[in-house]
């Protein structure tokens, strides 16, 4: 190997070898950008400068994307070698300096869960194990936040990943129960013993709008409608606050998650109870329940730990199970 072309594998950086990687991998060079969060110029002038260090085109463009010459299949193995090093390397930086106060996890949540995961996180023991993690609201904008690295993970009821390769999605739980929320004084309280799915139409129902959940229509206004029940009004609305009011003034009636239940239990004026369980098994067998899904960004790009991801799961797993 000449001097001069050591040399320039010298200056080539880590950022340009990633992106051999990824390139390789995907052969498409928007997608590799789109999956690093950088701009597609960034991921060009990276391969401009692996192509004048080795001396060699690398990759041909072709109609199916960008296919390796036999050089850059030669050097695959190795940059593989010493990106998979730089991993290990930044899981000893994590484990050392982890928590550590300087260091903000961002967690987007959808609405309905806010209230009893900020609960959760806010305990004295979550947060000396975790440290700071602040908490947004889920929307339109969270997943393209996750991909580009400004949020950390995100707790949804959404499946919509799937132009995100650098982005993993696994099922925390399927919904098992459900609780009916309304106001103490609500007529529904009477003989609730006897409750059917059927008393819910009776009065006005509202529900927290949850992006791709049910931002278009409610489960249970669909549930009503293949059914052929008649119900009296179904409004959206935009937060809890919103929600609350609602309740409180409108004299509605609303379905929650069990793991809510106590945190609802807690707030002024309102009352919440367990759904009886063959009449969460018939709306479950006729509607859509939540399946709640933990997102992150994949492993080579994230600012936690294992054993802080393992944790984290475990509380929401914890926390949105039957209790």
């Amino acid at each position: 190997m000449t001097n001069d072309l050591m040399k320039r594998i010298k200056e080539l950086d880590v950022f340009s070898l990633i992106v051999f990687r990824h390139i390789f991998e995907s052969g498409h060079a928007n997608e590799v950008a789109r999956n690093l969060g950088v701009s597609a110029s960034k991921v060009s002038r990276s391969l401009n400068a692996l192509r004048a260090a080795f001396n060699n085109d690398l990759f041909y463009r072709r109609q199916q994307g960008l296919k390796p010459t036999l050089f850059a299949e030669k050097l695959y193995p190795n940059i593989c070698v010493f990106t998979d090093s730089l991993e290990q390397f930044k899981e000893v930086l994590l484990d050392e300096h982890y928590p550590h106060e300087d260091i903000v996890l961002k967690l987007a949540v959808v609405p309905m869960f806010m209230p009893i995961i900020a609960n959760r996180l806010s305990e004295s023991d979550i947060q000396t194990q975790l440290g700071k993690i602040q908490l947004y609201t889920w929307d339109d904008n969270s997943i393209d936040d996750l991909h580009k690295g400004d949020l950390d993970f995100g707790v949804t009821v959404t499946q919509e990943l799937m132009d995100y390769h650098e982005l993993t999605q696994q099922k925390i739980i399927d919904t098992k129960a459900l609780c009916i929320v309304a106001k103490e004084q609500h007529p529904i309280w009477q003989d609730y013993d006897q409750f059917e799915v059927e008393h819910l139409t009776q009065f006005p129902f509202v529900y927290i709008a949850t992006k791709g959940f049910n931002d278009r229509i409610d489960p249970f206004e669909q549930y009503c409608r293949e059914t052929e029940k008649t119900f009296t009004s179904i409004s959206a609305v935009k937060n809890y606050a919103e929600w609350y009011c609602h309740l409180l003034t409108m004299n509605s009636v609303s379905i929650a998650h069990i793991g809510e239940l106590e945190v609802t239990n807690s707030m002024p004026g309102i009352r919440a109870a367990r759904m009886p369980q063959e009449q969460f098994t018939r709306l479950d067998n006729a509607l859509r329940t939540p399946r709640i899904y933990f997102i992150e960004r994949s492993k080579s790009l994230r600012r936690y730990n294992e054993e802080t991801r393992k944790l984290l799961f475990s509380q929401f797993h914890d926390l949105l199970s039957d209790c």
